[in-house]
């Protein structure tokens, strides 16, 4: 298994306008408009996601305010998201979402998941 990159990144934050024009002057545009919260996408495919920090879809916070909440790590294949999915559940539960997304938590308690790399802008 090879782990090719960072597909997205999660951020639950206090300010949702502030954090988007963040971005936005960082030159990064918004992406679709299918959910909660601002996503972008970088020119090779990652995302970044902003959402409430008060939302109860996101996994749970390990510090007071705007923080990381998730990051997707994007593997090479799906054969090896699945290998991976099955020894992480040799010591930790996973669930993988609609999407192929399989997510799990860290031992400090921060979330963590992998996904087959997309080859798409915004995947």
């Amino acid at each position: 298994m090879t782990v090719m990159r960072v597909e997205r990144v999660v951020y639950g934050v206090t300010d949702l306008d502030e954090c988007t024009r963040f971005f936005e002057d960082f030159g990064l545009t918004p992406v679709g408009d299918d959910g909660p919260g601002t996503r972008f996408a970088t020119q090779t495919g990652q995302v970044v996601e902003l959402r409430s920090a008060d939302d109860p879809n996101l996994p749970p916070a390990v510090q007071e305010g705007s923080s990381l909440r998730e990051i997707v790590w994007g593997v090479d294949t799906q054969e090896a998201l699945d290998k991976l999915a099955m020894n992480l559940l040799s010591d930790r539960s996973i669930y993988t979402d609609a999407d192929g997304v399989a997510h799990t938590w860290t031992r400090p308690g921060s979330a963590s998941a992998s996904r087959s790399a997309s080859r798409s802008p915004g995947g």
